[in-house]
């Protein structure tokens, strides 16, 4: 699905809600880009770090997740999510707030913002069991300032979470080693020099793994290369899914 698109104070945008309305820690003073939507407004949670709608997108996800169940033969033992930029944001908030519920995950261009790493409850140490039934890849352009991979401030003043930081917790949650290693995926090489790493050794059925690639931000590794290491990866999670048991 498409983001809602709502006016704010700074005009009309479409964006997600990471849960990171009115906080103002996530961004530097003179920060450009911000935008009090009407929907924050309505709550009282404007803020000077503020850009994303306040209207619930857990709730929209959670419903059309469980409208897709009745209408439709599916298995939710296999949802899986994919989304880039403000929608890899989103990816992250889902993961912490909807633990377990996917089976696997790609955010792509997207690390949380600064001081939601784990979720804004830490619900990610706090729900590690089921949240570990989730695997996860993270994809990331290497020459991104809107949304740097190394973390800290943007081109524009936001401050973000380093990636690295980031999928290491998920290794923690796994059970991996600490330290990724290279790893030759089929899909490894071409035009956009994708190179991945894992991190190994997981106690969990799952794979937590790290794709880099040329570009900026907004790119995606060449097509349909892209498009297969995301497929494969959510194929090799759902091969495995007899494997995952909570004890």
């Amino acid at each position: 699905p498409e983001a809602l698109q709502e006016e704010g104070t700074n005009g009309w945008d479409r964006t997600w809600n990471d849960g990171t309305a009115g906080d103002n820690s996530t961004c530097l003073e003179g920060t450009t880009g911000t935008n009090c939507m009407d929907s924050c407004s309505r709550l009282g949670r404007c803020g000077k770090c503020n850009w994303a709608t306040c209207y619930s997108d857990l709730t929209f996800i959670s419903t059309l997740l469980r409208s897709l169940e009745e209408g439709l033969c599916l298995d939710p033992a296999r949802y899986f999510v994919v989304g880039e930029s403000n929608g890899g944001l989103l990816t992250h908030h889902l993961l912490h707030e909807l633990p377990g519920t996917f089976l696997a995950a790609a955010p792509v261009f997207a690390s949380p913002l600064l001081g939601y790493m784990t979720g804004n409850r830490f619900q990610l140490l706090r729900d590690a069991l089921i949240a570990s039934r989730t695997s996860i890849l993270q994809l990331y352009d290497r020459s991104d300032t809107v949304i740097p991979s190394q973390g800290g401030s943007s081109s524009d003043g936001w401050l973000y979470e380093s990636m690295l930081k980031s999928i290491g917790v998920w290794a923690s949650i796994h059970g991996c080693d600490s330290d990724p290693v290279s790893s030759r995926f089929p899909e490894s090489g071409g035009p956009t020099n994708v190179r991945c790493e894992e991190f190994p050794k997981c106690s969990s059925a799952g794979q937590v793994a790290i794709c880099t690639y040329d570009g900026q931000h907004g790119d995606w590794p060449d097509m349909p290369r892209g498009a297969e290491l995301v497929w494969n990866f959510f194929a090799k999670a759902s091969n495995s899914l007899s494997s995952w048991v909570v004890t």
